[in-house]
């Protein structure tokens, strides 16, 4: 779990009501591109049962990451990254959502695959990649999301995905001392989402745009100076 309850989110349009027609045959994903209000449950059924269980403790509830989509996404063909992409529903709801060109990273490629598999409907689906996020360049990117990507590194088994990454509380602080200094080598204008934050501090060379303390954590935009 990268927070507490993250379904809770009191956010922007969080408690937006179902699409109506509760039959409706056409999918989450069109739904949402159709423009349609969904809960957090009927968008992630596009996923299967054990992934749609782990929602609330592990992926962005669908109100953040539209919200959050439109400020990384904030021109045409804009290029987001997820570091830490999960089943990739951040860069799904994005991709419905905006213009921007979606990528995400992501370890466990089982995650990997499912994120592929769920973004296949969309006519430009986001790109996966499995990888770890310290390895990957983040300068071809105008836009980087962050959701706590380190939290399991000093959680119990009960706040973990599985059990392919243990405590290791010296690994999650060199991951955080090299994410800072990615962050510093970014160009100008870069825009950055955290989510519950990045286990640090953003640099100073960010200004901080926009603080929603969205329950039960924070929302927060930056820009680089």
């Amino acid at each position: 779990m990268r927070g507490a309850d993250a379904r809770g989110a009191s956010g922007p349009d969080a408690s937006g009501s179902a699409a109506s027609g509760a039959d409706e045959p056409e999918s989450p994903l069109a739904l949402l591109r159709q423009g349609h209000a969904l809960r957090d449950e009927q968008f992630d059924a596009i996923y299967p049962a054990h992934i749609q269980n782990l929602s609330e403790r592990f992926w962005t509830p669908l109100a953040v990451a539209k919200y959050a989509a439109a400020f990384l996404a904030s021109s045409p063909g804009a290029r987001v990254l997820d570091a830490g992409s999960g089943v990739g529903k951040f860069c799904i709801v994005g991709s419905c959502t905006t213009s921007g060109a979606f990528t995400g990273l992501e370890q466990r490629p089982d995650l990997v695959e499912l994120a592929r598999t769920a973004a296949q409907p969309l006519n430009k689906p986001p790109t996966f990649h499995h990888a770890n996020l310290i390895d990957h360049d983040w300068s071809a990117y105008q836009s980087i999301y962050l959701y706590n990507p380190f939290f399991e590194l000093t959680s119990g088994p009960w706040c973990q995905i599985d059990a392919s990454i243990g405590y290791n509380k010296s690994a999650q602080a060199s991951y955080i001392k090299t994410v800072t200094h990615k962050l510093q080598a970014l160009q100008s204008g870069t825009r950055i989402a955290t989510y519950f934050g990045f286990g640090g501090t953003m640099p100073t060379s960010y200004s901080l745009i926009k603080s929603i303390a969205n329950h039960p954590g924070p929302l927060e935009f930056w820009i680089k100076d």
